[in-house]
C-alpha cells in the first residue's frame, strides 16, 4: 500500500513528454498534489500565494530555468523549494553556480529517476 506524500509540487518542464512521463512517476511515488506545465508565466500568481512546496524547473526551459527564476520564486515564495534540473552537458557550467543561490538544488535530468525522491525528502 503507498503513502500519500503532503507536498505540493509543480512541474515546469517544456518537453511534453518528459513533463507527463516526470508528473506519473511522482504520481506513482505517492505523491498526489502535482501540477505539471510548460512555462512559468502560467503559475506565477499561485506561486506568489505560496501554493507549491517544491518546484521542479528545467534550467533551460524558457521563461522558467536558470538562477534567476530560481531567485525570482525564491523572492516570491520564500518557504518554496526549487530544484533545477539541467543536462548533463551543462553540468560543469552549473557547479559553478550552485554556491550562488542558497536552497536551490540541482539534478542531472539523465539520473533524474534515481535522485529525485531523495531531493524531494531533503526540501521537506
Amino acid at each position: 500500500m503507498k503513502t500519500a506524500k503532503s507536498h505540493t509540487i509543480l512541474i515546469i518542464e517544456p518537453d511534453a513528454q518528459f513533463r507527463e512521463e516526470l508528473y506519473n512517476f511522482l504520481l506513482a511515488a505517492g505523491y498526489e498534489q502535482v501540477t505539471a506545465t510548460d512555462s512559468l508565466t502560467r503559475v506565477l500568481e499561485p506561486i506568489r500565494h505560496a501554493a507549491y512546496d517544491i518546484i521542479l524547473a528545467a534550467a533551460a526551459a524558457p521563461g522558467a530555468g536558470g538562477l534567476q527564476v530560481a531567485q525570482d520564486i525564491a523572492a516570491m515564495s520564500p518557504t518554496t523549494k526549487t530544484i533545477l534540473m539541467i543536462n548533463a552537458e551543462d553540468q560543469g557550467a552549473w557547479q559553478q553556480r550552485t554556491a550562488q543561490v542558497i536552497g536551490v538544488h540541482f539534478l542531472l535530468k539523465m539520473h533524474f529517476v534515481y535522485n529525485v525522491l531523495y531531493l524531494l525528502a531533503d526540501c521537506a
